[in-house]
């Protein structure tokens, strides 16, 4: 009995105490040092890494998202007619003609609002920035990109690029979802809310989208209900770029660090 004492002492003596919270969501217990529940996914801390050191009056990490491509960005792995929702990654440039690889994505506005009970009728948007991060690819370029508002909501999906069978559960390039087609071709957006910025290959980069969250702002309070299509982003359409595309990191990322982020001040 006195070894197995002086053993569960040894072993406590040497391994950490970690004291124990439970998820606001499921009520899972986990580590008071947890970032993320591991049963539901639920953001349990914003202190995810010193790189995210900008201050904000809200930050959005949460959302959905997806790339579209045209039908003249087509090779064998990557696919017009396919939904890519679900991929940790994609491109974003003008391969095969300007504006042809697209990114869409709708950050939980309201829902990051009602975590931090900020009043969305109250709330006076001042400047808002997306955070988006590049790898590097053998393109090697900076790419000049445009950023709209979008009029018309899509669904997310979950096929990956280089699946041998195609998904018909999510957007394309001619579907906003699996029952409705885009009003136009390429995903629909407000042209007068355009945020122009580069995306760095290889950085992490801030892109000023104040126009077009204000203008989802504007909406939603003139209808007096959340009219949160998300944004689009693809290559600036203002500018002559050659054939070339940036590789970014999309929510589905294993890494937090690298996914996408919405700051409001």
């Amino acid at each position: 009995m006195k070894r197995i004492l002086a053993f569960v002492f040894l072993i406590l003596s040497v391994v950490p105490a970690y004291a124990l919270k439970h998820c606001p969501r499921c009520h899972y217990a986990v580590s008071s040092e947890a970032l993320e529940c591991p049963k539901c996914l639920k953001i349990l801390s914003t202190d995810f890494s010193e790189k995210r050191v900008a201050r904000a009056s809200l930050i959005v990490r949460r959302g959905h998202d997806a790339f579209i491509r045209h039908p003249h960005a087509d090779n064998r792995a990557y696919k017009a007619s396919r939904n890519a929702g679900g991929h940790p990654s994609g491109q974003i440039g003008s391969w095969g003609g300007p504006g042809n690889l697209r990114y869409l994505v709708r950050f939980d506005i309201e829902g990051a609002m009602d975590w931090k009970k900020i009043a969305s009728d109250s709330f006076k948007l001042k400047k808002a920035f997306l955070h988006i991060s590049a790898m590097r690819n053998k393109e090697k370029v900076d790419m000049p990109v445009a950023v709209y508002a979008l009029t018309t909501g899509f669904m997310e999906g979950t096929g990956k690029f280089r699946e041998s069978q195609a998904r018909a559960d999510g957007t394309t390039w001619t579907m906003a979802d699996v029952s409705k087609p885009w009003p136009s071709d390429g995903g629909d957006y407000a042209p007068e809310t355009i945020c122009r910025g580069v995306i760095k290959n290889g950085e992490r980069c801030v892109i000023d989208v104040t126009k077009a969250v204000q203008y989802i702002f504007d909406s939603s309070r003139e209808e007096g209900v959340w009219m949160n299509k998300g944004l689009i982003i693809m290559s600036d359409p203002t500018v002559q770029v050659p054939a070339s595309y940036v590789t970014i990191y999309s929510l589905d990322a294993l890494d937090y660090t690298s996914r996408p982020e919405l700051y409001l001040e």
